[in-house]
């Protein structure tokens, strides 16, 4: 079932969430790449340069750190004479393929806001790419895995059709996916927010309403552990609810079992008195998030027994855990 709730706090709905740039090719073509868009002299390439110079799979448009990047993959890319590994791209570069072939970017679209998909288990999913597939792992009943691909048997499809994103779960009616829409699959409460592109507020008096999803800085220094936020006074969490955090950290934000990170802050104690400190200081830890503005659901256990730290696009974790 599909369920339209409006979320004020999470964002206003925009039909323009795909980030995209133009490229002028050596006959004077331009080409409009979203993220993933192949760069190539096959005619499959999103931007199809016919020269036997130019790879079958030349470079990537990708989108990290809330920039669109060119990626060499079986070619080289430059600017300037310099040879790189990766390029932010902006408007106006005369990007170097080759030492006679030249692309020049014209445009770059990155829209303020971005869709982001959550409820599926593990981390939220940043919905850039043209279509996602949604089924379930391999051998299991009811985790779910998305893909940046189309899979004919998947339980449900998300597309992005030039204008807007559409969801179809199974073989109901296609619907516009906006901030609101929620929907049950295989017991997973899923939904869309629309979440600030790369993070920072520009007002130095953001609105209150924002503080739960404003883009974080995490540093975890074992004993405490520092959540900053452009705007906001940063968030310290001391003592049991540190360590706690800083373990999730160390291993690498990854869901991770209770037990395991408990174990680690108070050692080898019998299980059922381990079982209940851990699930106070989990509560207490959870509680001066909520109090400070930080959304409690930083750290989310899934049900299973797992702990994990769930990152949204444009957060930032600092080890320095010693």
């Amino acid at each position: 079932m599909v369920v339209r709730v409006w979320c004020p706090q999470l964002g206003m709905p925009s039909s323009k969430q795909i980030p995209f740039v133009e490229f002028v090719a050596p006959s004077g073509q331009v080409g409009r790449l979203f993220p993933g868009g192949i760069i190539g002299r096959l005619v499959t390439a999103e931007l199809q340069i016919a020269d036997p110079q130019i790879s079958e799979a030349h470079a990537l448009v990708s989108l990290r750190g809330g920039a669109l990047k060119l990626l060499p993959l079986r070619g080289t890319i430059g600017v300037a004479g310099r040879t790189l590994d990766e390029l932010v791209l902006v408007a106006g570069q005369r990007i170097q393929l080759t030492d006679s072939v030249s692309i020049e970017v014209r445009c770059v679209e990155l829209p303020q806001q971005l869709l982001v998909l959550f409820g599926a288990g593990g981390r939220p999913i940043e919905l850039s790419a043209l279509i996602y597939s949604i089924s379930l792992e391999p051998g299991s009943a009811d985790r779910l895995r998305i893909q940046a691909a189309y899979d004919k048997a998947a339980l449900a499809h998300i597309w992005h059709n030039g204008e807007h994103m559409c969801l179809q779960i199974g073989l109901e009616e296609p619907q516009e996916l906006t901030v609101g829409v929620r929907w049950t699959l295989c017991g997973h409460d899923l939904y869309v927010a629309a979440l600030p592109r790369g993070g920072a507020a520009n007002s130095t008096a953001p609105d209150p309403r924002a503080r739960s999803v404003a883009p974080i800085q995490l540093v975890a220094r074992y004993h405490t552990v520092h959540v900053h936020r452009r705007g906001y006074e940063p968030c310290v969490l001391t003592g049991k609810a540190a360590q706690i955090v800083s373990e999730l950290v160390m291993f690498g934000c990854k869901p991770t079992s209770w037990e395991v990170i408990a174990r680690e802050v108070w050692g080898e104690i019998e299980r059922e008195s381990l079982r209940a400190v851990w699930d106070r200081a989990l509560a207490r830890l959870r509680r001066h998030l909520r109090s400070a503005g930080v959304r409690e659901t930083l750290v989310r256990p899934d049900g299973l027994g797992n702990i994990e730290l769930v990152m949204l696009p444009g957060d930032e974790v600092v080890d320095e855990c010693d």
